[in-house]
């Protein structure tokens, strides 16, 4: 069961941020996502898209430094290979871990081309709006088994 997020407590941002950052480490991405949404509603709703694509970044870069620890120097290589892991697992056959996610991708991709980047990707999925954040997250995490 998801916690439930107060505005009292991401009324400032570095609050927000705090939260982001320990929702992070906990693989709680439900929860990011609605302390984003409650933010830029109900705090800031002159500015709610740029504020979340902005919030969002800050998600990707979590995400970026967890993969860099991972990876060491091997990090350099997977973010200039990213597009052509994306294409891989999506051009495997038998690779059946999250349908909804494989549809969706292959949709983009049969739309607008291959994947440029991580960050493109990124913006993308969040605003597809098909997909969760968890599950981009898993997504993108997944590129560094096979990187």
């Amino acid at each position: 069961m998801p916690e439930v997020v107060r505005v009292s407590t991401i009324e400032k941002e570095q609050s927000l941020m705090v939260s982001i950052e320990e929702n992070f480490k906990k693989g709680r991405y439900d929860e990011i996502t609605q302390a984003i949404g409650l933010h830029s509603t109900l705090i800031d709703p002159e500015h709610m898209m740029a504020d979340q694509v902005r919030l969002y970044r800050s998600v990707l870069k979590l995400l970026k430094n967890r993969i860099a620890e991972k990876l060491g120097k091997r990090y350099a290589d997977w973010y200039t290979d990213f597009p052509k892991l994306v294409d891989r697992i999506v051009s495997d056959e038998q690779d059946k871990s999250d349908p909804l996610f494989r549809s969706a991708l292959s949709s983009h991709l049969a739309a607008y081309g291959p994947v440029k980047s991580v960050d493109e990707f990124f913006s993308w999925v969040l605003d597809d709006r098909r997909l969760t954040l968890g599950q981009l997250v898993q997504f993108i995490e997944r590129t560094t088994a096979i990187c």
